[in-house]
């Protein structure tokens, strides 16, 4: 059974996460933020793009509990099983134009927090948190600027998210 600080550390990593990917997002893509800011009510579509595009949680991994096959492929009891959401999340398969960031993408079905029995129980507080945030962030400030062309990321396998990222705004 996972621990407390199983899910205080997860969650913290993964919300503030998702809030740096989500700000390099924006400063990316001027043209979503310019749309962000212009219709507040596309927020909701923007953290599941965000969560999509710049996934927080790269992988997770799974121990088969029994035999079976899998794409043709034999798994046996006690196998470990890793699922790279990131790249599932860029499937174009799955995703129209996967490597574009749209926040008006209206068939996201993204993998980031898992799926079925393995979803995060703690999806809906990263959403909530990162929806305040970036509601606040638009509401209260302007003329945002990134200070630097690239931003370093952390050097953490299974998350993504950036090490900084130095920003210059003002208060409205």
């Amino acid at each position: 059974m996972p621990s407390a600080s199983f899910f205080l550390f997860a969650g913290y990593e993964t919300t503030s996460n998702l809030i740096g990917n989500g700000m390099l997002c924006l400063f990316r893509h001027p043209d979503q933020l310019a749309l962000l800011r212009g219709q507040p009510s596309l927020m909701v579509g923007f953290i599941e793009e965000t969560l999509r595009y710049e996934s927080p949680m790269q992988y997770t991994f799974r121990m088969a509990r029994r035999d079976f096959d899998l794409f043709d492929q034999s798994v046996k009891k006690g196998q470990v099983l890793v699922f790279l959401s990131g790249a599932a999340n860029r499937d174009p398969d799955v995703f129209e134009a996967s490597n574009m960031f749209d926040i008006t993408r209206k068939k996201n079905a993204h993998l980031t927090f898992g799926y079925g029995l393995h979803h995060c129980i703690g999806a809906a507080t990263a959403r909530l948190e990162a929806d305040i945030a970036f509601s606040t962030l638009l509401r209260r400030t302007h003329n945002m600027q990134l200070l630097i062309d690239e931003p370093q990321w952390r050097d953490v396998f299974r998350f993504r998210g950036v090490r900084s990222l130095p920003v210059q705004f003002e208060v409205k």
